[in-house]
C-alpha cells in the first residue's frame, strides 16, 4: 500500500537543535551493558558498554547522550536504543515519520550507505515515530514502509513518540550518530547528501 505524504515546513532545516530530555531519570556512574546479553547484534558481540546517562540531547558539543528510549521492531519485538546501539563502534539513528517527504527520500539513502559502511563498524537504524496520518507509528506500518522502500536496515517505531522529545518535529529527519556507550558524536536535521562521507569521519 502506497505511502501519502503532507507536506511540513522544514522551517530549521540544516541546523542541530539540542535539547535536555525531560523527565529521564540517570545521573550517577552509568551500569554496564554487556552486547551479549540483549544486545543489538553485529560485528563486536559480546563486548561490553555504558548504559545510557545524563545529560540527554543531541548536542555533540554539550557531551550529551542519547537516552534509552524503547521501540517495536517491524514484528512487534522490543528493543532499547542502548541494546541496538551496544555492539557497534558507529551507530546512525534516523528519526522521522510517514508523512515527512525528506524522510521518504531518505529511507534509500539510508540503505545505501548502510551497505557501502557495512565493513567498517558502522549500523544504521530507522525509526519512525508516526505514520502517513500523523498518528502513532505502528508495526503494521513499520513493516509496510520497510516493504515499500525494499529496507535491509534496521526499522523501528516509536508509537509513544518519545524520541520527538529530543528535537523540533518540523525539522523532520533527525540523524544523531552515537559511540558504542551513547554518547553524541554527531547530529544534523534534514537531509544528508554527504552521509557516507560524514559517518566514514566518525568512526573510531
Amino acid at each position: 500500500m502506497p505511502i501519502t505524504t503532507q507536506k511540513v515546513p522544514l522551517s530549521v532545516a540544516g541546523a542541530v537543535v539540542a535539547v535536555t530530555l525531560l523527565g529521564c531519570s540517570g545521573g550517577g556512574d552509568p551500569a554496564p551493558l554487556s552486547s551479549a546479553n540483549g544486545g543489538g547484534g553485529g560485528a563486536d558481540s559480546g563486548l561490553t558498554c555504558l548504559a545510557a546517562a545524563q545529560p540527554f540531547g543531541i548536542d555533540p558539543d554539550a557531551g550529551h547522550f542519547v537516552p534509552d528510549i524503547e521501540v517495536t521492531a517491524c514484528d512487534g519485538t522490543r528493543r532499547t536504543l542502548d541494546s541496538i546501539r551496544c555492539p557497534a563502534p558507529l551507530t546512525l539513528f534516523s528519526v522521522g515519520a510517514g508523512w515527512c517527504q525528506p524522510c521518504q527520500e531518505e529511507a534509500p539513502m539510508l540503505e545505501a550507505a548502510a551497505a557501502e559502511l557495512a565493513d567498517e563498524g558502522v549500523v544504521i537504524v530507522q525509526i519512525l515515530f508516526e505514520d502517513a496520518d500523523a498518528d502513532p507509528a505502528t508495526s503494521v506500518f513499520c513493516q509496510q514502509w520497510t516493504d515499500q522502500f525494499e529496507l535491509t536496515i534496521p526499522v523501528f517505531v516509536d508509537p509513544l513518540g518519545r524520541t520527538t522529545e529530543l528535537f523540533d518535529q518540523a525539522t523532520t529527519p533527525l540523524n544523531v550518530a552515537v559511540d558504542r556507550d551513547g554518547r553524541v558524536v554527531w547530529s544534523a536535521v534534514g537531509l544528508v547528501p554527504d552521509l557516507v562521507e560524514q559517518l566514514r569521519a566518525l568512526v573510531p
